[in-house]
């Protein structure tokens, strides 16, 4: 299966399990990855692999026991953390939770995503540390906590959404993902969020469609040299990243922020939402405001302070 080094996700988790249903799991993880070791520890199974599909791995889990204290990291974002002391999430709280058949659970990367997801009307807003994977057992606790009966969990993230996936399986609540791969679409899909509807498929097929009505990138500073499709990025650039494919890169960032605009402009557009992230800058957001208003003029220019960490700006439009 290739080098440790080779696979994306770690995945650690506890089982409580025969000795014959732990070695049934090690090797169904033997075919998915590697890194496996799948040892007794005072009288539970400590399970561990390095893989890139974290919902088979998880999957396989489920089939042998029930999984506990389980943890997932991108070993491409950053380095694993502590596991004996433990990751520790926010699910912050300080605001009027609304009653509705149908709440949502949000994750967030930034206290001002969180602030708008709950104005937005989610009941929980899990906060997310930048470069690492959640536990799974946090984001069941989160859904298990909300009032309502019927839960739509965002993950808002492409990499959580595996992991999101596996949470209707051990929640004690019906829990369908909408699978937003960004902030952005997260917020779009909660303009399409309705407290009356009391219809899980219907509700999440209407944020679905929310969410897909926009298209969005995020502006990201370049570590190190690289050379793209369309030419060459130096450290220290200004990268535009759109589904994951590099559109745009500019040693300034006002240019760079124009061009990523320019990149996923939409004819008909009538909305940009920008979201500012740690090192925005006000010069560079009034700059662009100023510009979408003269090339592209009646269009609705929405600031957000995001607060998320890594990406300066989030754009999308709609």
């Amino acid at each position: 299966m290739g080098s440790e080094a080779d696979h994306h996700y770690e995945v650690t988790l506890a089982l409580d399990v025969s000795p014959e249903s732990a070695q049934r799991l090690r090797a169904a993880w033997s075919s998915l990855g590697g890194a496996v070791d799948v040892r007794l520890d005072e009288g539970a199974w400590i399970c561990h692999v390095h893989t890139d599909d974290i919902g088979a791995a998880l999957d396989a889990a489920i089939e042998v026991g029930r999984p506990r204290s389980i943890r997932v990291v991108d070993l491409h974002e950053a380095p694993a953390p502590d596991l004996s002391q433990g990751i520790e999430f926010e699910s912050a709280d300080s605001f009027e939770v609304l009653a509705a058949p149908i709440g949502v659970v949000c994750l967030a990367a930034g206290r001002g995503l969180s602030r708008a997801f709950h104005d937005l009307r989610a009941q929980s807003v899990v906060m997310v540390p930048a470069g690492v994977m959640p536990r799974l057992a946090d984001l069941v606790a989160a859904v298990d906590a909300v009032p309502a009966a019927e839960v739509i969990l965002l993950p808002n993230n492409t990499t959580l959404v595996p992991l999101a996936e596996q949470v209707d399986g051990l929640s004690e609540k019906a829990v369908v993902v909408v699978p937003t791969r960004s902030m952005p679409q997260g917020l779009a899909a909660m303009m399409g969020y309705s407290l009356q509807e009391s219809v899980l498929d219907v509700a999440a097929e209407e944020m679905s469609a929310a969410a897909s009505s926009i298209v969005d990138a995020e502006v990201i500073r370049a570590e190190r040299d690289a050379r793209v499709p369309f030419g060459r990025i130096n450290q220290g650039d200004w990268v535009g990243v759109a589904d994951g494919t590099v559109i745009v890169a500019d040693p300034d960032l006002e240019t760079a922020l124009r061009q990523v605009v320019a990149g996923i402009w939409l004819d008909g557009s009538e909305r940009v939402t920008l979201i500012t992230g740690e090192g925005a800058r006000p010069v560079a957001t009034k700059a662009l405001e100023a510009w979408i208003g003269d090339v592209h003029t009646g269009t609705q220019v929405v600031v957000w302070e995001g607060g998320q960490p890594r990406s300066p700006y989030l754009v999308s439009i709609e």
